[in-house]
């Protein structure tokens, strides 16, 4: 019966042990992979500053953008545009391709920007956000965490190193 016992702590501990590893290393390339986007194609990874879109985008979160033609903004699609230095985020209602301009409405405000948008003003239109990720993302960038970022990458590989001992 003891025997049973230690052969089943020496094949669990091990396991458990990699399977942590692994789980803080992917934890670490989940968190960077949006920020490796921005280097990928027409997409960037943007600071949302503005509560216009909320509950649907929330201040704080990072959101994908990509770049997109002016004239091809739909009704509906929600875009990323410079306005007094600004990057603000807001739903299109409506693009006036003959005049090349835009009105915008945030989902938080009860009506439409008063006045239009000018299509050199669009940066691109928002692919995705991440509401829970952007805090996390944005200490990512400092000194500290990509400090964080190594500890968890190099205790993850000690987990694994130590289940392979284990199992020895």
């Amino acid at each position: 019966m003891v025997d049973r016992k230690k052969k089943k702590g020496r094949i669990l501990l091990p396991a458990f042990c990699n399977i942590l590893g692994m789980v803080l290393i992917q934890i670490v390339v989940l968190v960077l992979l949006p920020m490796a986007i921005q280097n990928y194609r027409d997409y960037s990874l943007y600071d949302v500053k503005n509560p216009d879109m909320e509950p649907h985008v929330t201040r704080g979160s990072q959101i994908i953008v990509r770049a997109i033609e002016p004239e091809d903004v739909q009704p509906g699609d929600i875009i990323l545009f410079v306005r007094e230095g600004e990057t603000l985020i807001s739903r299109v209602v409506i693009n006036r391709v003959e005049l090349e301009e835009l009105f915008v409405q945030g989902d938080a405000n009860a009506e439409r920007d008063p006045d239009p948008l000018p299509y050199d003003h669009l940066v691109g239109r928002v692919t995705r956000s991440f509401s829970a990720l952007g805090p996390v993302m944005v200490l990512m960038t400092t000194p500290l965490g990509k400090l964080y970022m190594m500890l968890l990458i190099l205790c993850g590989i000690l987990l694994m190193v130590l289940a392979d001992r284990l199992r020895k």
